[in-house]
């Protein structure tokens, strides 16, 4: 894969910048002293496979003093922990069961989190749910219902358990959220189009309450990337076929550019990691003038 100017972009994808991502590039590599992560604990739901996993591993490149992985599959959560242990061993990592549904159960995996290693600088919330691809007719309600409750109530229970252990000031929350919450109806997806729309608007929220305390946030469209839920919607039959086009790489690495002082421009903003971060710095001014900009909006019916 290659990055790739905005005249071969995908025409159904929003391009804010002239230049488009499809992999990682030396401006948000976690090689770039800029990203540095030096003794800074990091916190990764759905860190077990996928963009999870690769994420944790810039954050490890990057020096993080500690990578804690939460998820329901504790096996995968481990051999994130091993890759990372095996390629940059003086990382501290943690790998911790806990389900999203469960506030209790976040609340004892971040206290852990916190007696183990110190205030979290960093909550990567990237562990969501994809109903089965169908229409709203064919849908089963408990299945088109659970992308509700783990892509919203899940996320509300993250921040309320990781804000208590968090630093005013320093810490920075990063929703990984989905581009479908922003476009045009598609088939099959009615449960997790709108699961992630009400996510990115609860984050929105989320900004407007947590910028006064300094923790910053942001929504983050991962690009289109060969993860597991990726291949459960191409393997059903009333879904649209979108096909993989970006490395893992460029999420995993974009979400790091995002954690860093640099991006804190960006704050309550709707990002898609294909966007040159360059360019993106270039509209600095432009994107702090605009609240509207890079914001998901809701105005009603034009007349």
């Amino acid at each position: 894969m290659s990055n790739i100017s905005s005249s071969n972009r995908p025409a159904f994808l929003p391009g804010y910048t002239k230049t488009w991502h499809n992999t990682s590039y030396p401006a948000i590599s976690p090689s770039n002293p800029a990203l540095s992560v030096a003794g800074k604990n990091i916190v990764i739901t759905g860190g077990g496979s996928g963009i999870g996993s690769a994420t944790a591993l810039s954050f490890a490149r990057a020096g993080a003093k500690s990578i804690t992985l939460l998820g329901r599959r504790k096996n995968l959560l481990e051999d994130t922990a091993a890759k990372i242990n095996h390629e940059v061993p003086g990382v501290k990592v943690l790998a911790l069961k806990a389900d999203l549904l469960d506030l209790s159960s976040l609340e004892r995996a971040f206290e852990k989190v916190n007696n183990s290693f110190g205030t979290i600088d960093v909550l990567v919330s990237n562990a969501g749910f994809l109903s089965t691809p169908t229409s709203v007719l064919k849908s089963e309600e408990k299945d088109w219902w659970m992308s509700f409750q783990t892509n919203v109530l899940g996320t509300y229970n993250i921040v309320r358990a990781f804000v208590p252990f968090s630093t005013p000031g320093e810490s920075v929350f990063l929703n990984v959220s989905s581009g479908v919450a922003t476009l045009a109806p598609m088939p099959g997806v009615s449960a997790y189009t709108a699961s992630k729309a009400g996510n990115a608007k609860l984050v929105e929220h989320l900004a407007y309450e947590l910028g006064p305390q300094g923790i910053r946030v942001f929504n983050i469209q991962p690009g289109i990337v060969e993860t597991d839920m990726n291949l459960k919607s191409q393997d059903a039959p009333d879904s649209m076929d979108i096909k993989a086009m970006d490395d893992v790489s460029l999420p995993a690495d974009m979400i790091l550019w995002l954690a860093s002082k640099e991006a804190a421009f960006l704050h309550g903003k709707f990002v898609w990691v294909n966007w040159d971060v360059e360019e993106l710095k270039a509209k600095k001014a432009e994107i702090e003038a605009d609240p509207h900009l890079l914001a998901i909006g809701l105005e009603g019916t034009k007349f």
